[in-house]
């Protein structure tokens, strides 16, 4: 018997979830492809969990989540790799900003989910050079703004003497 309310709970639980995961494809007005694509990857991840490992999921969810958004939404514009003649121009469906800011997620949670996810399942070429190229572009980021994040408001802004906000600094020259 206690089995059964077991089981029953953690369905409760994988519906919540799903629910969750459902509700960020409408917020991120994801096309139908796209979500159909997250909810079976979604699918895929619950069920070849043991019922003992869903408190990993729960206590990443958003994680997982943006993890998700972000393999479904590459595999989904680039299906047949990057290289693809026949590929579709169109502009991804989906930022990763926009999924990081609705997960409420950072690049570094959101790679080291992916590497996580990377171990239960085989990730596509397209989005594993995807990845790369968003690691790389990270890096470079990171890299500059350690770099350059103590001189930003040196370099890019005016200082202000009446004590209101400081103007941003422009290149023209009639200024």
């Amino acid at each position: 018997m206690e089995n059964s309310q077991d089981d029953t709970e953690n369905l409760n639980v994988r519906k919540s979830w799903l629910r969750s995961l459902e509700e960020l494809c409408t917020k991120l007005h994801l096309p139908p492809t796209v979500t159909d694509h997250v909810q079976l990857l979604w699918q895929q991840l619950v069920t070849d969990r043991p019922s003992s490992n869903m408190d990993e999921i729960q206590e990443k969810l958003q994680c997982w989540c943006a993890c998700l958004l972000y393999v479904a939404s590459v595999d989904k514009r680039l299906p047949c790799g990057p290289q693809d003649p026949h590929r579709d121009f169109e502009p991804p469906a989906v930022t990763v900003t926009d999924i990081l800011q609705e997960c409420a997620v950072t690049v570094p949670e959101l790679f080291r989910q992916i590497s996580a996810y990377k171990q239960h399942t085989i990730l596509s070429p397209s989005v594993l050079q995807q990845l790369t190229a968003l690691e790389r572009k990270y890096l470079i980021a990171a890299a500059l703004y350690t770099k350059l994040g103590k001189l930003f408001d040196d370099i890019f802004h005016k200082s202000s003497e009446n004590g209101s906000p400081p103007e941003v600094c422009s290149l023209s020259k009639d200024q």
